[in-house]
This record gives structure tokens, C-alpha cells and sequence, in this order.
């Protein structure tokens, strides 16, 4: 039963991570070419389905292997390293077939797969055998605390890297008031587009405002500069040299001598060719700013209509500003967001309830996708980070002002089952004071104290002391709620038996 469980796991795996089997080896193959595959979006349905998958590989392998011989602890490292090493030779495969893409991501949910199907036969055992009781013991809850706090952990390992610019698509132009399909057309005046390959500082955006020269404060981290302010002409140069010249698409209007340059759904522009060398230099660096200066004609225009966009059409793009009525609309290409960057979006509300000219500084770096308003202190931001993706599918979000709520909830499905788990361990072990000391200080802190070592790796981003706090915090707070319920329930149950005793008393003397 177990072997055939066992094969047929794996002719599903195979089969369904590498149809139709169409491999295209490349000429330029090396390893750096693996590496790169890597780097694609991973979405939450994928992650679900990827566990799925790995299930049967992992119930399997476990009946198959030697109880006598290896402990339940061994036979869970054996079942780990065997679902990531299916999971890795797989996703190489993936690399060698155009139709695939490869993830990191895809590699931890594999195997976290094959971990839920160790634990699923081990619970289909202990009930057959009617031994329960020992998915309840001391040993069996510090197992699943120690489990569960290195699966966290480990899941979190590319978090970082989600942060990422590297799957922007070097095929893309850069568009002004339209969308390369010419169906999102914008109405309005535009006067400059700056494009850095780095996010620059708070007080490099205060010179900026008061300074009103863009392109002195981006230097030579600009790779892109364009003028808009005859609108008689028929093409603009990039004044970086590094991508190809603006020029109109569409029919000429009555505002076609407009200054600066009035675009619309007749009119807009775009570069001849890809803005490759562009994207090349975010895609290495993950950061960029962006620094425009537009009027809208219409408050009432929707799509949401593109101003700015780096795209290929309306699903898919690296970067997009666009006017959703009133509202301003930033949508960004990650890991996190998609192909589209619609989830989630940035929304700053009534920018475009007037006619009035704007000014726009948008920065991006490790996750934070921040945009300046006029002046300093009109910031708008948001992090582009898994804990505004979870609470964007769990509930309908428009707009992302609601950082807190997220992180509260991105860090209580990390911690809460922590701090249950170590409130029931420390229920059993009630009465050893330094013991139950101990492991409440190491329980608490060292969790959330790897985590954010684990979330700034990679990064320019240093540890968090408000995510930290806010972790440690769950975690007490969850621990804090079963140890009162557990000895409530306690005293409820000797109360009742007292009583029980009292009354058995009572009726005998009767």
C-alpha cells in the first residue's frame, strides 16, 4: 500500500510541476542562468496547492520508513530533507521548460507538504490505535512547538527577496497618458518625468520641493530625464542618453500646441523602442524614484487612467501612475504584487479633485512604496510586504492606510499558535518556577528575535524594534490567554467534583 502510495505520488508531482515536458535547454546555460530562474511571482493559490501536492509524498514516505529504527523525530528530518530535495530537482527541471516558472517559494510550500503528511499518518496511526493521548503529552507539545517555530522560520527565509525588482519585464516602453493597447487613455497636462535607479532620502526630497531642479538631486543615479514643456514638439530626447526618444501616438488635437504637452485618449506618448536599459539598472538595484509634475483635465476620468506606466497592456506592467477619479493610483510589479501590481495597489485619495498643478515624488526600497504630494509632509506609503497581501485576500481593501491592521495580523498568524503552544507546555509543567521561567523568556523572545534577524536579512533594512515589540507581545498576550482559560477550566472541574462529592454525602446520610 505504502510503496504504491508512494509512486503514484510522485507520478503526480512530476506530472503536474512538468507537462507538456517541452525542454528548451539554452545555449548560454549555466548556473547563474538556475539562479535566475528563481525569480519569479509566487501567489497565494500556488502556495495552497503546492502544499496539497506534497501530502501523499509524505504520508507515504513515512509509512515506508523504519519505525524500529529511526525515532519520530528522525523520520521527520528524513521526510523534510526528501520533500525539498524532490521539490529543488523539480523546480530546476521548471527552469528548462518556457511554459514553468521556478520559486523559493515553491520549494518551502513542497516541503512543508511533505511535513503535513508526516504528521497526517502519525494522526491516522494514533487514532486507529486508539492512542491519542499522546498527540497530548509534554513531549508531544514541545515537538509542536519546535516544529512550529521552525517551520515559521522558515517559511519566512524569502520574505526578503520578495521585495525584489527582478522579474520587471526589460520588453516594456515607457508610456505617457496611455497604456500600449491605447485603451486607458488619461486628460491632462504633463511637464517632466525623472526616473532614478535608487530611492532617494527624506531630505534629498526636501531639497527637491524647495529647490524645484529634480534632476540636480537624482545625479547620476538618473536614467531617465524628459522635458515636456513645448508640447509643439514632435519628439523628446531623453536627456540621459539612456533610452529612446518620446514621440506621439494618435491624432493631433487642438491642444497640440499645448505647453507643456496636453495628452489624451486622441494623443500620448511613448518610446520607439523598450525602456530596457531603464528597467535593467532598477532590476539591479530594487529601488527607484520617480519624480513628475502633472495637472489632470478631467476629475472624473477612471480606469484607471495611465499617466505614467512602464507596460505591455492592461494586465500587465513594472510600474503604472494612474487617476482613478479624484484618487491617485500607484501599482508596482514584485513578487508580492503580480504581473499586474494590483495586489495590493497604493490609493491617495483626492489628489485630482481639482485642476491644480501636482507635484509627485515616488520612491521605492525594501518593500516601502512611498509618494510625496506637494510638499514633505503629504506622504503617502505603503509596504509591499506578505502582511498587506493577507489582509488584502482576507478582507476587501481599497485603500492601504491600514499598515498596523496588517502587521497585527501578518505577526498573529506567526505568534498566536506560539504562544498557545508554550501556554499549554507551561500548563503541564506547572509548579517548576525556573523551569516555567526559563522557557517563557527563551519561548517569547527568541522567535520573534530570529524573525526579524530573518526579515532584515538581505536588505538594506535594519531590525525592527516596533515589529519586535509587536511580536513579543502576541506571543505573550496568546500565552497569557491559555494559561488563564486552562486554570479556570481547572478550577471549574474540582469546583464540580467537590460538589459532586458533597452531594454523594449528603444523599448517603439520607
Amino acid at each position: 500500500m505504502g510503496v504504491g502510495i508512494l509512486i503514484s505520488s510522485l507520478v503526480l508531482v512530476f506530472f503536474l510541476t512538468l507537462f507538456p515536458f517541452d525542454f528548451s535547454f539554452p545555449d548560454n546555460f549555466s548556473l547563474e542562468y538556475i539562479y535566475q530562474s528563481f525569480y519569479h511571482e509566487s501567489y497565494l493559490e500556488d502556495f495552497l496547492v503546492n502544499i496539497i501536492f506534497f501530502i501523499p509524498f509524505g504520508f507515504s514516505l513515512t509509512y515506508l520508513l523504519p519505525r524500529q529504527k529511526l525515532r519520530a523525530i528522525g523520520t521527520l528530518i528524513v521526510v523534510l530533507l526528501a520533500s525539498f530535495v524532490l521539490s529543488f530537482t523539480v523546480e530546476v527541471l521548471q527552469a528548462f521548460i518556457p511554459s514553468r516558472s521556478s520559486t523559493l517559494t515553491d520549494i518551502l510550500s513542497n516541503s512543508f507538504g511533505g511535513i503535513v503528511g508526516y504528521f497526517g499518518f502519525y494522526l491516522l496511526r494514533a487514532i486507529a490505535l486508539r492512542q491519542f493521548h499522546n498527540f497530548l503529552s509534554l513531549k508531544a507539545f514541545t515537538a509542536y512547538f519546535l516544529g512550529y517555530t521552525i517551520l515559521a522560520l522558515t517559511i519566512s527565509l524569502p520574505v526578503p527577496h520578495l521585495s525584489n525588482l527582478a522579474s520587471w519585464d526589460s520588453n516594456f516602453p515607457l508610456i505617457l497618458g496611455n497604456e500600449a493597447t491605447g485603451d486607458r487613455p488619461w486628460q491632462g497636462y504633463l511637464a517632466e518625468v525623472h526616473i532614478a535607479d535608487r530611492a532617494i532620502s527624506r531630505a534629498e526630497v526636501a531639497k527637491v520641493f524647495s529647490r524645484q531642479i529634480a534632476s540636480v538631486e537624482l545625479g547620476n543615479s538618473l536614467v531617465a530625464s524628459y522635458q515636456l514643456k513645448d508640447g509643439t514638439q514632435e519628439r523628446f530626447s531623453d536627456r540621459t542618453g539612456y533610452l529612446p526618444d518620446l514621440f506621439w501616438q494618435g491624432k493631433a488635437t487642438n491642444f497640440a500646441r499645448a505647453n507643456p504637452v496636453f495628452l489624451s485618449g486622441d494623443r500620448w506618448l511613448t518610446t520607439e523602442l523598450p525602456a530596457a536599459p531603464a528597467i535593467a539598472q532598477i532590476r539591479q538595484t530594487s529601488q527607484f524614484t520617480i519624480i513628475t509634475t502633472v495637472a489632470t483635465a478631467d476629475i472624473h476620468q477612471s480606469g484607471p487612467a495611465r499617466i505614467i506606466s512602464l507596460s505591455g497592456g492592461p494586465y500587465q506592467r513594472n510600474f503604472t501612475l494612474a487617476q482613478e477619479k479624484s484618487d491617485l493610483v500607484l501599482r508596482v510589479r514584485s513578487p508580492i504584487t503580480g504581473e499586474n501590481g494590483a495586489i495590493p495597489e497604493l490609493v491617495v485619495p483626492d489628489v485630482f479633485k481639482d485642476f491644480q498643478w501636482h507635484q509627485l515624488i515616488i520612491t521605492y526600497a525594501n518593500s516601502l512604496l512611498q509618494i510625496y504630494v506637494d510638499k514633505l509632509t503629504n506622504l503617502h506609503y505603503v509596504e509591499l510586504t506578505p502582511a498587506i497581501l493577507i489582509a488584502n485576500y482576507l478582507f476587501p481593501l481599497t485603500t492601504y492606510n491600514l499598515d498596523i491592521f496588517s502587521r497585527v495580523l501578518y505577526y498573529g498568524i506567526i505568534f498566536v499558535p506560539l504562544g498557545l503552544l508554550l501556554g499549554i507546555i507551561n500548563f503541564i509543567i506547572q509548579g517548576k518556577f525556573f523551569v516555567n521561567l526559563l522557557l517563557i523568556g527563551s519561548g517569547i523572545l527568541w522567535p520573534a528575535l530570529l524573525l526579524e534577524v530573518i526579515l532584515s536579512s538581505g536588505t538594506d533594512r535594519s531590525i525592527s524594534l516596533e515589529n519586535l515589540l509587536l511580536s513579543l507581545a502576541i506571543v505573550f498576550i496568546s500565552f497569557v490567554l491559555i494559561s488563564v482559560t486552562m486554570f479556570l477550566v481547572v478550577e471549574a472541574v474540582k469546583l464540580c467534583r467537590k460538589n459532586d462529592k458533597m452531594f454523594k454525602k449528603l444523599t448517603t446520610k439520607h
